[in-house]
């Protein structure tokens, strides 16, 4: 359900502002391509901030819960890359049990206090 939300929630966002969204579904995740700054990213990013406040989760993430990892901005060109850094920080939340962790957090600092 909260997937099915989160994929609604982003997709409302985009329409309303005219931006250019992309989702694929890939198994029980979806890989999504929006534009950086734009509202499908900012509906993403408050979707995953309400669910962490929501209750804490130590030790991983339950299966209900939505997951984002979320890439550095890039152009079309480098999409491949983008999606391995998503795929990083994908990993990083769930072992940490966080709705939402970018790639910028994991090139900011020491990864070593992600992974803890």
């Amino acid at each position: 359900a909260g997937f099915d939300l989160l994929t609604e929630t982003m997709e409302a966002a985009a329409a309303r502002s005219g931006e250019a969204l992309l989702m694929v579904p890939e198994g029980e995740r979806v890989v999504v391509l929006a534009a950086d700054g734009g509202t499908a990213v900012a509906a993403c990013a408050a979707y995953a901030e309400a669910q962490d406040d929501r209750a804490p989760r130590e030790g991983g993430t339950e299966d209900s819960d939505v997951v984002v990892g979320l890439s550095a901005p890039c152009g079309p060109i480098a999409v491949s890359a983008a999606y391995k850094q998503a795929e990083q920080a994908l990993s990083v939340a769930r072992r940490r049990g966080r709705a939402l962790v970018e790639h910028e957090e994991l090139a900011a600092g020491s990864v070593l206090p992600l992974l803890a």
